[in-house]
């Protein structure tokens, strides 16, 4: 069967008479996307064992693969976001999506650069390993979601700002992700209840947790609304990485206004009607592209977010 289906693959893609057809161009071009990416990504790897060209080698991957689609009036940029009044801020950012078109910019170096909250519209945070000097993985990925979240609370982006985690080629599986995450809304809680910790904790509420967490070899947490909780996904590793860049883009370009999940109508999900907008139809098309990358069932219950009330003081 595997070498009829070889043998009539080039036959379908060139007659693209159907949406099997169109299937199977989808799933190749998100395949080759990946794939590209990891080749990219380990480049440096292959020449050096240095942990920081390794991990910059990575970083850039990813931007470059962002930048390659993202619409031009945005920029797929690294570096930090400026704190309000003038104040400076420690904050690095890897990868941040920003509206440079209407916002201006206050330092640019190529694509390091130090922007305004209002031009942000997306960061990611990248990361190569869970590996902690000291610390267990379970800690380690609690201070990555410390990290974004005090990122995002510190500088008052709003909620309209897509907070998203990617590893790279981390053995992790879906349970050490809920495992971990339910660590963290357990300390969380803990603090809360102890009155402790009010920054660490303030950076694990619910709003302040990242939109998404993807791995590259598929692993997909999703955050969802009423209740806040996470959705955990054992994907493909091309769904994966297609779903956490169509649902970036799309955050990124449609007005919030056409808001269902998050302040985005997902149009990879055919039970949410996607709104009539000609842009909202682009962003539609764009991810049949990537093979509608509509993840599997649900792997495993869903994790309550629910922040603790009342918080102490």
């Amino acid at each position: 069967m595997d070498c009829l289906l070889d043998l009539l693959r080039p036959l379908a893609l060139h007659l693209d008479c159907s949406m099997d057809t169109m299937r199977l161009v989808s799933e190749t071009f998100a395949e080759l996307l990946v794939q590209r990416l990891k080749a990219q990504a380990s480049l440096l790897q292959s020449l050096t064992g240095h942990p920081t060209l390794v991990g910059n080698g990575r970083e850039s991957a990813f931007r470059q693969l962002l930048h390659d689609l993202v619409p031009r009036r945005y920029e797929v940029l690294e570096g930090t976001i400026a704190g309000d009044g003038g104040t400076r801020t420690r904050r690095q950012v890897d990868c941040m999506i920003v509206d440079t078109f209407d916002f201006p910019t206050l330092f640019r170096s190529g694509s390091l650069a130090v922007v305004l909250r209002h031009a942000v519209r997306a960061i990611v945070e990248l990361k190569g390993t869970l590996i902690a000097i000291g610390k267990p993985k379970s800690e380690a990925f609690q201070d990555m979601l410390i990290q974004i979240g005090r990122t995002k609370d510190q500088l008052q982006l709003g909620v309209d700002v897509i907070t998203g985690l990617f590893i790279f080629s981390d053995q992790i599986t879906t349970s050490d992700a809920r495992t971990w995450l339910g660590d963290a809304v357990t300390a969380r809680n803990e603090w809360a209840a102890r009155g402790v910790q009010k920054e660490n904790r303030g950076a694990l509420m619910a709003a302040m947790l990242p939109n998404y967490i993807v791995t590259s070899e598929g692993i997909v947490v999703e955050k969802l609304l009423a209740p806040h909780r996470y959705r955990f996904y054992n994907a493909d590793a091309a769904v994966a990485v297609a779903f956490l860049v169509a649902n970036l883009l799309q955050a990124v370009a449609l007005p919030p206004q056409d808001a269902e999940h998050y302040g985005i109508p997902r149009v990879i999900d055919p039970a949410n009607p996607s709104p009539t907008s000609k842009l909202a139809e682009a962003y539609t098309e764009f991810a049949t592209h990537f093979g509608s990358p509509t993840l599997p069932a649900p792997s495993g219950p869903d994790l309550d977010l629910t922040d603790p009330q009342p918080l102490a003081l």
